[in-house]
């Protein structure tokens, strides 16, 4: 997958399961790629969802996960690092 949809298919994602968080405007800001994830065995790619500021260290974003290979959200990381599957 480009950059650019994967991009656009967090954004769909992330809007029709009315995810908190905002989606950064940069592809720099919001995509990173795991060559090899340890959950999907594959390539995914993580999109950033970035929260309110809060106290708390380490709860400031969660990630929609794509695979790479099924061009889908394989599963979100919620603010904690726990992977929520969502339909």
């Amino acid at each position: 997958m480009l950059p650019r949809e994967v991009y656009k298919l967090a954004k769909k994602f992330h809007k029709e399961n009315n995810l908190i968080g905002r989606i950064p405007n940069t592809l720099d800001e919001a995509i990173y790629l795991d060559e090899r994830n340890h959950i999907t065995k594959d390539v995914t790619w993580m999109v950033r969802a970035v929260l309110a500021e809060n106290q708390f260290e380490g709860m400031d974003e969660i990630t929609i996960m794509i695979s790479d290979i099924d061009k889908k959200v394989c599963y979100v990381l919620d603010h904690n690092g726990i992977p929520m599957y969502l339909k």
